[in-house]
C-alpha cells in the first residue's frame, strides 16, 4: 500500500467542505518542477484554445509529459495523495457498494477504508466535488487519491470483469437478441450435426450430393446479390453529412476496434491507426481482445502503441 504524501493529512484536507485540498495549476507545477519547457506550455495552451480538451491531457497525448509526473503534479494541484492500484487492489465490497458500471461511468473506484473514511481513487480531481454526495451516501465519509485511468479501470475489470461481461451479455432484451439461438459450434450438436450428414451420405449418396451442390448454389446466389445491393446502393446520391464545427468545436472521438486472432496484423494496424490526422487528445482508440486470444494479446505488447490515446481492453471471457 502506497499513498504519498501523508495520508491522514489528505483525509483531513479532503473530508473537509469544499474541494479536496488548495488547488494550483497543474501545468504551472510541471513548469516549475522543469517536465515540461515554456515553450512546450504555450504550444500546448494554442491547441488548448481550439480544441475541447483538458490542459493537462494535451500536454500528455502529445509527448509533452509522462503519466507519471502528471499524475504526480496533479496530485500535488490539489493537496492529495496518489494510490497505487497496481500494488494493491480495491476491496471489492466498497466496489460493489457504487457498482462496478457506476465506477467506470465517473472514472473512479473506491480504495481502502481507513478508519471511518474510504478513499476513492480517481484522475480528475476537479470531478470529486460533484461526486461526492452520492459517495458518501453510499460508503459514507470519503476522502480523494489520485490514479491514472488506465489502472482504475484494469483495476475494476480485474475485480469484476467477468460480472460485467455478463451484464453487457445480457443488455438487449431475449427477444431482440441470438443469445437463446442455438449454438452449433458447441461439441454434442456440433458431433450430432456431423453425424447426421454422414448417415444421409452413406444412405442416399447421390441424392446427397445433389442437395449440397444446390445449397451452394443458392448461396453463392445470395452472396452475388447481396454485391449488386451494395454497388447499386454506393452509386446512389448520399445524404448530405453534418456542417463542418468551428474551431473550439471539434468532438472527442472514440474508435473501437475488435480484434480476433489477429496477430499477423496487429503490429501494422497499430502504426496504420497510428497516422490518424485528427488531435491526439481527442482521440480515444480501443483494441479490444479476447481473454483467450493469447497470440493477438502478444503482438499487440510487441507493438509500441502511441500512448495514451490507444488502448488494449481485455474481454473477459462470455458468451
Amino acid at each position: 500500500m502506497r499513498i504519498q504524501p501523508d495520508l491522514d493529512h489528505d483525509m483531513d484536507r479532503a473530508a473537509g467542505p469544499g474541494q479536496p485540498g488548495a488547488r494550483r495549476p497543474v501545468a504551472a507545477g510541471l513548469l516549475r518542477a522543469g517536465v515540461v519547457s515554456a515553450d512546450d506550455l504555450v504550444n500546448a495552451l494554442a491547441h488548448n484554445g481550439r480544441e475541447a480538451a483538458r490542459l493537462p491531457e494535451i500536454l500528455r497525448t502529445r509527448g509533452l509529459v509522462g503519466e507519471h509526473d502528471l499524475l504526480l503534479a496533479t496530485a500535488q494541484s490539489w493537496g492529495l495523495g496518489m494510490v497505487d492500484l497496481a500494488v494493491t487492489l480495491p476491496d471489492p465490497r466498497l466496489v460493489d457498494a457504487v457498482g462496478a458500471k457506476a465506477c467506470l461511468r465517473h472514472g473512479l473506484v473506491p480504495w481502502r477504508r481507513v478508519g471511518d473514511v474510504t478513499v476513492v481513487a480517481l484522475s480528475r480531481p476537479e470531478d470529486f466535488a460533484g461526486l461526492r454526495p452520492m459517495l458518501e451516501a453510499l460508503l459514507g465519509p470519503v476522502c480523494a487519491g489520485v490514479a491514472s485511468d488506465g489502472d482504475i479501470t484494469s483495476a475494476i475489470h480485474a475485480l469484476r470483469g467477468g460480472q460485467l461481461a455478463r451484464a453487457a451479455e445480457r443488455r438487449v432484451p431475449l427477444a431482440e437478441s441470438c443469445r437463446s439461438w442455438p449454438r452449433l459450434h458447441r461439441a454434442p450438436r456440433a458431433m450430432t450435426a456431423l453425424a447426421l450428414g454422414l448417415i444421409l451420405l452413406l444412405l442416399a449418396p447421390i441424392g446427397t450430393g445433389v442437395a449440397l451442390v444446390g445449397f451452394s448454389l443458392v448461396s453463392l446466389m445470395l452472396i452475388v446479390g447481396l454485391k449488386v445491393l451494395a454497388m447499386l446502393a454506393a452509386l446512389r446520391d448520399q445524404p448530405p453529412g453534418p456542417e463542418p464545427q468551428g474551431d473550439g468545436d471539434d468532438p472527442a472521438v472514440s474508435i473501437l476496434v475488435a480484434l480476433y486472432r489477429e496477430s499477423d496484423i496487429a503490429g501494422r494496424l497499430v502504426r496504420r491507426l497510428a497516422r490518424l490526422d485528427y488531435p491526439a487528445e481527442l482521440l480515444d482508440v480501443i483494441l479490444a481482445v479476447e481473454a483467450s486470444d493469447h497470440l493477438t494479446r502478444d503482438a499487440l505488447s510487441a507493438a509500441e502503441l502511441p500512448p495514451p490515446w490507444m488502448r488494449i481492453i481485455v474481454v473477459p471471457e462470455g458468451e
